[in-house]
């Protein structure tokens, strides 16, 4: 008998602690599950990013601007805090401009191309950058808007215009440039993302005192602001 209800006490506490196991178990992961987030912190605050891009330039009155082309550049960025970030920017756009002068052609002033000259354009911008998602992307992505202003500096120097008079050869010199665009980072890990913007940039076209003679035909050139828009595309470093 004793035997007997020694067994049944041992069994009594044996399903006691089983019971309490089965529970403490099955509570645990209710507890503990966690609904996946598309957010994901950004590690780190700098980044330094290299870049190729196209310009589409807009030449400007009486094509005498840099023509499009093909460009490359480096970016430092410093997030000062959760959304805003400072960068600086360097772009180099390797490319040519038209030599325009003015010819009588059957008794009318116009503006005449005579060929094509090297032109290399340099920026140097400063921008800040606002983040969409602040300091974490979305599924790896974060976009941003961004905006900053700068120089334009021809870095060529002045080229050999032989043919043309003096009143018609036309320096770009060093501009102001405003920046206004889009762009995103994508995350392939906590220290490097692909980097990717669409850029508007704003400069003014001074064509030569020649261009802007009142009797040239079709019309006087005049100073006009442009539009230059970049898309670019990079790989950038955080640390």
């Amino acid at each position: 008998m004793r035997k007997t209800a020694g067994r049944r006490a041992l069994r009594r506490r044996t399903l006691l602690v089983a019971s309490g196991l089965a529970l403490a178990t099955g509570a645990t992961p209710a507890h503990a599950q966690r609904i996946p987030s598309p957010y994901r912190f950004i590690e780190f605050g700098q980044d330094l990013a290299l870049f190729g891009a196209y310009v589409a330039t807009d030449r400007g009155p009486a094509g005498i601007g840099p023509a499009p082309g093909l460009a490359a550049g480096v970016q430092y960025t410093l997030r000062i805090n959760d959304p805003m970030a400072l960068s600086a920017r360097f772009l180099f756009l390797p490319t040519e401009r038209a030599l325009v002068d003015t010819a009588t052609v059957n008794g009318t002033l116009r503006a005449v191309r005579e060929g094509t000259a090297d032109f290399d354009l340099v920026t140097f911008t400063l921008r800040l950058q606002f983040t969409l998602t602040g300091a974490r992307s979305w599924h790896g992505i974060a976009p941003h808007i961004l905006a900053g202003g700068g120089l334009a500096v021809e870095a060529s120097g002045r080229p050999a215009e032989p043919t043309l008079g003096p009143d018609s050869r036309y320096k770009f010199a060093n501009r102001f440039t405003g920046e206004l665009g889009v762009g995103a980072t994508f995350f392939l890990s906590d220290r490097w993302a692909i980097r990717a913007a669409v850029l508007d940039h704003l400069w003014e076209i001074r064509p030569p005192r020649a261009l802007g003679d009142p009797a040239i035909e079709p019309g006087p050139a005049a100073s006009r602001w442009t539009h230059n828009f970049e898309f670019s595309a990079g790989i950038a470093h955080f640390f």
